[in-house]
Protein backbone atom coordinates (compact mmCIF):
# COMPACT_ATOMS: atom_id res chain seq x y z
CA UNK A 1 0.00 0.00 0.00
CA UNK A 2 2.66 2.10 1.05
CA UNK A 3 4.42 1.54 -2.65
CA UNK A 4 0.98 2.67 -4.00
CA UNK A 5 1.19 5.83 -2.21
CA UNK A 6 4.40 7.09 -2.84
CA UNK A 7 4.05 6.27 -6.83
CA UNK A 8 1.08 8.10 -6.91
CA UNK A 9 1.39 10.57 -5.02
CA UNK A 10 5.35 11.65 -4.34
CA UNK A 11 6.76 10.98 -7.49
CA UNK A 12 6.65 13.05 -10.89
CA UNK A 13 3.89 12.29 -12.82
CA UNK A 14 3.77 12.94 -16.46
CA UNK A 15 1.12 15.31 -17.95
CA UNK A 16 -0.74 13.02 -20.34
CA UNK A 17 -1.53 9.58 -18.90
CA UNK A 18 -4.76 7.77 -19.64
CA UNK A 19 -8.14 7.19 -17.67
CA UNK A 20 -8.00 5.03 -14.77
CA UNK A 21 -10.08 2.14 -15.33
CA UNK A 22 -10.07 0.98 -12.15
CA UNK A 23 -11.04 4.75 -10.73
CA UNK A 24 -13.76 4.97 -13.15
CA UNK A 25 -15.10 0.88 -11.83
CA UNK A 26 -14.92 2.43 -8.71
CA UNK A 27 -17.13 5.46 -9.81
CA UNK A 28 -19.59 2.81 -11.10
CA UNK A 29 -20.07 0.96 -7.92
CA UNK A 30 -20.77 4.21 -6.23
CA UNK A 31 -23.33 5.25 -8.28
CA UNK A 32 -25.15 1.80 -8.54
CA UNK A 33 -24.92 1.70 -4.95
CA UNK A 34 -26.64 4.77 -4.29
CA UNK A 35 -29.38 4.05 -6.60
CA UNK A 36 -29.84 0.70 -5.09
CA UNK A 37 -29.68 2.52 -1.39
CA UNK A 38 -32.39 5.00 -2.83
CA UNK A 39 -34.79 2.06 -4.34
CA UNK A 40 -34.58 0.50 -0.76
CA UNK A 41 -33.00 -2.62 -1.99
CA UNK A 42 -29.05 -1.72 -0.75
CA UNK A 43 -28.81 -0.68 3.15
CA UNK A 44 -26.02 0.50 3.00
CA UNK A 45 -25.42 1.86 -0.56
CA UNK A 46 -25.55 5.15 0.73
CA UNK A 47 -21.45 4.50 1.20
CA UNK A 48 -21.13 5.37 -2.40
CA UNK A 49 -21.29 8.61 -1.95
CA UNK A 50 -18.49 8.52 0.60
CA UNK A 51 -16.66 6.36 -1.80
CA UNK A 52 -17.09 9.30 -4.08
CA UNK A 53 -15.27 11.80 -2.20
CA UNK A 54 -12.32 9.76 -1.54
CA UNK A 55 -12.10 9.51 -5.69
CA UNK A 56 -12.86 13.22 -6.03
CA UNK A 57 -10.06 14.51 -3.42
CA UNK A 58 -7.76 12.25 -5.36
CA UNK A 59 -8.26 12.83 -8.66
CA UNK A 60 -8.05 16.56 -7.59
CA UNK A 61 -4.90 16.40 -5.49
CA UNK A 62 -3.39 14.51 -8.97
CA UNK A 63 -5.13 17.03 -11.20
CA UNK A 64 -3.55 20.16 -8.92
CA UNK A 65 0.08 18.14 -8.61
CA UNK A 66 0.61 17.70 -12.76
CA UNK A 67 -0.14 21.38 -12.93
CA UNK A 68 2.43 22.18 -10.94
CA UNK A 69 4.39 20.01 -12.48
CA UNK A 70 3.74 21.94 -16.00
CA UNK A 71 4.36 24.73 -14.16
CA UNK A 72 1.00 25.99 -15.47
CA UNK A 73 -1.57 26.20 -12.01
CA UNK A 74 -3.86 28.71 -12.05
CA UNK A 75 -6.33 28.27 -8.60
CA UNK A 76 -8.79 30.39 -10.73
CA UNK A 77 -8.92 28.66 -13.62
CA UNK A 78 -8.68 25.51 -11.75
CA UNK A 79 -11.97 26.52 -9.95
CA UNK A 80 -13.61 28.02 -13.36
CA UNK A 81 -13.15 24.92 -14.75
CA UNK A 82 -14.35 22.84 -12.39
CA UNK A 83 -17.74 24.75 -11.70
CA UNK A 84 -18.10 25.09 -15.44
CA UNK A 85 -19.14 21.47 -15.23
CA UNK A 86 -21.11 21.66 -12.63
CA UNK A 87 -23.27 24.91 -12.98
CA UNK A 88 -25.16 23.97 -15.91
CA UNK A 89 -26.52 20.58 -14.93
CA UNK A 90 -27.24 22.28 -11.69
CA UNK A 91 -29.48 25.32 -13.36
CA UNK A 92 -31.00 23.01 -15.34
CA UNK A 93 -32.31 20.57 -12.47
CA UNK A 94 -33.53 24.12 -10.89
CA UNK A 95 -35.56 25.24 -13.55
CA UNK A 96 -36.98 21.71 -13.94
CA UNK A 97 -37.51 21.07 -10.71
CA UNK A 98 -39.38 24.93 -10.25
CA UNK A 99 -41.32 24.06 -13.37
CA UNK A 100 -43.05 21.17 -12.23
CA UNK A 101 -42.91 22.34 -8.39
CA UNK A 102 -45.47 25.28 -9.93
CA UNK A 103 -48.11 23.14 -10.83
CA UNK A 104 -47.60 20.27 -8.23
CA UNK A 105 -46.63 21.40 -4.60
CA UNK A 106 -47.99 23.45 -1.59
CA UNK A 107 -47.35 27.37 -1.33
CA UNK A 108 -44.99 26.05 1.48
CA UNK A 109 -43.38 23.19 0.31
CA UNK A 110 -42.76 25.67 -3.54
CA UNK A 111 -40.92 28.51 -1.31
CA UNK A 112 -38.66 25.54 0.61
CA UNK A 113 -38.01 24.71 -3.40
CA UNK A 114 -37.12 28.32 -4.50
CA UNK A 115 -34.71 28.57 -1.77
CA UNK A 116 -33.32 25.16 -2.75
CA UNK A 117 -32.75 25.90 -5.91
CA UNK A 118 -31.06 29.49 -5.16
CA UNK A 119 -28.07 27.56 -2.34
CA UNK A 120 -28.03 24.70 -4.96
CA UNK A 121 -26.86 27.87 -7.71
CA UNK A 122 -24.50 28.79 -5.19
CA UNK A 123 -23.53 25.05 -4.01
CA UNK A 124 -24.28 25.92 -0.54
CA UNK A 125 -27.40 23.67 -0.39
CA UNK A 126 -25.89 22.10 2.54
CA UNK A 127 -25.42 24.55 4.24
CA UNK A 128 -29.01 25.75 4.12
CA UNK A 129 -30.21 22.00 4.56
CA UNK A 130 -28.30 22.14 8.18
CA UNK A 131 -29.83 25.13 9.05
CA UNK A 132 -33.00 24.22 7.76
CA UNK A 133 -33.96 20.31 8.22
CA UNK A 134 -30.31 19.68 10.13
CA UNK A 135 -31.28 16.20 9.41
CA UNK A 136 -30.54 14.24 6.15
CA UNK A 137 -32.43 11.07 7.27
CA UNK A 138 -35.62 12.59 7.71
CA UNK A 139 -39.04 12.06 6.51
CA UNK A 140 -39.60 15.66 4.83
CA UNK A 141 -36.46 14.88 2.94
CA UNK A 142 -38.04 13.12 0.31
CA UNK A 143 -39.92 15.71 -0.58
CA UNK A 144 -37.40 18.14 -1.58
CA UNK A 145 -36.12 17.65 -5.27
CA UNK A 146 -32.87 19.08 -4.86
CA UNK A 147 -31.91 17.92 -1.30
CA UNK A 148 -28.82 15.87 -2.77
CA UNK A 149 -27.19 18.85 -4.46
CA UNK A 150 -25.72 19.27 -0.63
CA UNK A 151 -22.90 16.76 -2.26
CA UNK A 152 -21.68 19.51 -4.31
CA UNK A 153 -21.68 21.79 -2.21
CA UNK A 154 -18.97 19.91 -0.21
CA UNK A 155 -17.11 19.07 -3.15
CA UNK A 156 -17.24 22.93 -4.60
CA UNK A 157 -16.28 24.21 -1.06
CA UNK A 158 -12.80 21.88 -1.28
CA UNK A 159 -12.55 23.05 -4.88
CA UNK A 160 -12.22 26.89 -3.09
CA UNK A 161 -10.52 25.83 -0.30
CA UNK A 162 -7.83 22.64 -0.97
CA UNK A 163 -5.84 24.40 -3.59
CA UNK A 164 -5.22 27.02 -1.47
CA UNK A 165 -3.51 24.71 1.21
CA UNK A 166 -1.74 23.09 -1.92
CA UNK A 167 -0.57 26.73 -3.30
CA UNK A 168 0.57 28.07 0.60
CA UNK A 169 2.43 24.27 0.60
CA UNK A 170 4.23 25.31 -2.62
CA UNK A 171 5.10 28.82 -1.53
CA UNK A 172 6.64 27.17 1.65
CA UNK A 173 8.37 24.25 0.42
CA UNK A 174 9.99 26.79 -2.59
CA UNK A 175 11.03 29.56 -0.28
CA UNK A 176 13.11 26.75 1.66
CA UNK A 177 13.72 24.92 -0.67
CA UNK A 178 12.26 21.81 0.93
CA UNK A 179 10.10 18.98 -1.21
CA UNK A 180 7.15 20.33 -2.12
CA UNK A 181 5.36 17.01 -2.18
CA UNK A 182 6.23 15.45 1.05
CA UNK A 183 5.37 18.66 2.92
CA UNK A 184 2.24 18.51 0.88
CA UNK A 185 1.67 14.78 1.82
CA UNK A 186 2.53 15.48 5.92
CA UNK A 187 -0.10 18.53 5.73
CA UNK A 188 -2.79 16.54 4.03
CA UNK A 189 -1.62 13.97 6.74
CA UNK A 190 -2.18 16.64 9.92
CA UNK A 191 -5.80 17.79 8.11
CA UNK A 192 -6.92 14.52 7.70
CA UNK A 193 -6.42 13.39 10.97
CA UNK A 194 -8.05 17.03 12.43
CA UNK A 195 -11.05 16.53 10.35
CA UNK A 196 -11.57 12.87 11.19
CA UNK A 197 -10.89 13.40 14.83
CA UNK A 198 -13.52 16.22 14.48
CA UNK A 199 -15.83 13.89 12.67
CA UNK A 200 -15.76 11.64 15.15
CA UNK A 201 -16.46 13.47 18.36
CA UNK A 202 -18.95 15.96 16.81
CA UNK A 203 -22.11 16.48 18.97
CA UNK A 204 -23.97 17.92 16.22
CA UNK A 205 -25.28 15.15 13.58
CA UNK A 206 -26.58 18.00 10.70
CA UNK A 207 -23.06 19.70 11.30
CA UNK A 208 -21.06 16.28 11.02
CA UNK A 209 -23.41 15.39 7.92
CA UNK A 210 -23.09 18.67 5.84
CA UNK A 211 -20.36 20.98 6.57
CA UNK A 212 -16.82 20.29 5.04
CA UNK A 213 -14.72 20.40 7.72
CA UNK A 214 -15.98 17.20 9.14
CA UNK A 215 -15.88 15.60 5.66
CA UNK A 216 -12.69 17.30 4.74
CA UNK A 217 -10.91 13.93 6.13
CA UNK A 218 -12.82 11.72 3.07
CA UNK A 219 -11.39 13.41 0.63
CA UNK A 220 -7.82 14.01 1.69
CA UNK A 221 -7.62 10.55 2.74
Amino acid sequence: MMNIVQKNFLEEKPSGEKRNNQIDFLKGLAIIAVILYHMDILTYGYLGVDLFLVINGYLITISILRSYDRGNFSYFKFLIKRIIRLWPLVLLAGIVSLAIGYFSMLPDDLENLGQSVVASNFFANNILSKITTRNYWAIGQKYKPLMHTWYLGIIVQFYVIYPLIVMLVHKFSSKFAISFRKNLAWVTAVLTAVSLGLNLTAIDTGAQFYYLQYRFFEMTI
